[in-house]
């Protein structure tokens, strides 16, 4: 009793000291209502901010004697999948027996998540340390420079990723954007490969209200003379693409043309076959659901293939179906059998679609209630649009984010009445809260989805994954 006793004091010791070491990063946000994302500002002075802060980030990278230039990276970009093409990459690298470091945004629960090496999140204390490294160069960088006078919250985050990935000796890291691409704080690594999922119309209040203008800020993760692949088959998104990779003198995969895959029913799974560009991979079986995932799982394995067949490491059919076999949190995720209960991070009108269009066929004629939490930056109405056909039961709720404006309930059920006056909403602005009212909504064989944003998956899966426990298992593992 008493070394249990002992332990329960030692772990709220390094809860209080995680915890503040988060509230430090927390104070590099400078706007936490988000009001930023409402100014009115002309195409000409974000393109300034963006320059700004691609800069900012490399100048501190400099002064922290670039850490990323010490490990192959990986670059993925876009619209939607990256990070389940972050997570399935990783999987594969991880299979061939590679020490791999990855970095997806946002978390869900922990901000350990952000910090991946060989498929363990960093510990609490590590987290502490690193952010004490942290902390101690960004005030000597301060002190030795006039130019900036801070970081970012987001640009921090790529710092201490690049410097964590570092100290561990990665063999390789796997870094997705944040948002774009060209001046995000993530494209000053060296990239060996750029893998562009797809492009489609998302944060076109930034990016550009044109598919070519966020193909470009896509594109701009090539680097001269190096690898590029993509899954986009747009051809105006394409062409933009391909001309990035042209002027940049790297060589560009595309599918459909140097790889491909096709997908076929075998006693109920879903058997994927990958053309890769070097070697074909056979009657994969993926473990996500949904055909967006299929697509994910072709592009990660082309992707790694292509590394292969470079000459970087040796790929084996077994290692494939090994790393493709990969499952990650708030993607399709069921957390509950009975009632069935499924979290998906669906957070664009595309993702939404394809996630209905998946429900439909896994689960036919099954009736759905809907717990939606979105951020006001989002089309909400075209996710409410996609999702629609699904149910006419729905939990309006709200996501709690510093920095991020989210949707009101309010405003959400009145965008859902608009697609179907008469649908059956209740409202609350606790997540939590919002999944005992869908339990007590759904009916027999029905099934809840909760979805529209992932940072609000957070609070969900915390229903059935404390925060707590999560961290301590994590230092026990350390």
């Amino acid at each position: 009793m008493e070394n249990q006793d002992t332990h329960q004091k030692h772990f709220k010791r390094g809860i209080e000291a995680y915890r503040q070491a988060e509230r430090w990063l927390y104070t590099l946000i400078k706007d936490p209502s988000g009001e930023r994302y409402f100014q009115q500002k002309s195409m000409e002075v974000r393109m300034l901010e963006f320059v700004e802060q691609i800069e900012r980030t490399q100048a501190f990278m400099d002064f922290w004697d670039n850490p990323e230039k010490v490990y192959p990276i990986i670059h993925v970009a876009g619209t939607s999948g990256k990070g389940s093409v972050v997570r399935l990459i990783s999987g594969l690298l991880s299979a061939v027996g590679l020490r791999v470091g990855y970095h997806v945004s946002p978390y869900l629960q922990v901000c350990n998540e952000k910090l991946i090496v060989d498929n363990r999140m960093i510990s609490p204390s590590g987290f502490v340390a690193l952010v004490e490294d942290f902390k101690t160069t960004y005030q000597e960088w301060l002190q030795n420079q006039h130019r900036y006078d801070s970081l970012k919250y987001g640009e921090a985050w790529v710092a201490m990723t690049l410097r964590w990935m570092a100290t561990q000796q990665v063999d390789w890291a796997v870094i997705e954007t944040g948002l774009g691409g060209r001046y995000d704080p993530t494209n000053i690594v060296p990239s060996q490969l750029a893998v562009i999922t797809n492009v489609h119309y998302d944060h076109i209040e930034v990016l550009g209200e044109e598919l070519t203008q966020i193909a470009g800020h896509k594109a701009g993760i090539i680097k001269t003379g190096s690898l590029a692949i993509t899954a986009e088959t747009n051809p105006e998104a394409l062409a933009v693409i391909e001309a990035e990779a042209e002027q940049k003198q790297a060589r560009l995969f595309r599918l459909g043309h140097e790889f491909d895959y096709q997908v076929r029913q075998a006693g109920g799974a879903v058997l994927l076959s990958v053309q890769g560009v070097y070697h074909n991979y056979e009657n994969l079986r993926i473990a996500m659901s949904g055909e967006f995932q299929q697509v994910n799982a072709a592009l990660a394995v082309a992707s790694v293939d292509l590394l292969a067949g470079q000459g970087n490491f040796n790929l084996t059919q077994q290692q494939v179906r090994q790393g493709v076999a990969v499952k990650f949190p708030g993607r399709f995720e069921i957390v509950q059998e009975d009632p069935l209960v499924i979290l998906d991070g669906a957070h664009n009108q595309h993702k939404a679609a394809a996630l209905a269009k998946s429900l439909g066929q896994s689960f036919p004629g099954r009736k759905m209630t809907v717990v939606l939490g979105t951020l006001s930056i989002k089309d909400f109405s075209g996710i409410v649009r996609a999702l629609a056909p699904l149910t006419e039961q729905w939990v309006a709720t709200q996501p709690k984010v510093l920095g991020k404006p989210s949707t009101s309930p309010e405003e959400l059920a009145e965008a859902i009445l608009a697609e179907t006056p008469d649908a059956k909403i209740s409202m609350t602005e606790d997540v939590g809260a919002a999944i005992q009212l869908a339990r007590k909504m759904v009916g027999q064989e029905g099934i809840i989805l909760v979805t529209g944003s992932l940072y609000m998956l957070g609070d969900a899966r915390s229903v059935w994954f404390p925060v707590d426990q999560i961290l301590e298992d994590l230092e026990d593992a350390a």
